[in-house]
């Protein structure tokens, strides 16, 4: 079996933890909602991350 290793916290404490290899329905909600993303993390940046203690 292969040891998965997942990257280091950032320092809020949050793991991207998102696979090299998406299965086929993620990929497609990818392409729906990518856009969506950038809104995503800019609420997670300036936001959420901060008021965490």
């Amino acid at each position: 079996m292969k040891k998965e290793t997942l990257p280091l916290p950032d320092k809020n404490g949050i793991i991207k933890a998102l696979p090299p290899e998406l299965s086929e329905k993620n990929l497609l909600r990818l392409k729906k909602f990518g856009f969506l993303m950038i809104l995503y993390d800019f609420a997670q940046d300036f936001f959420v991350r901060p008021r965490l203690p």
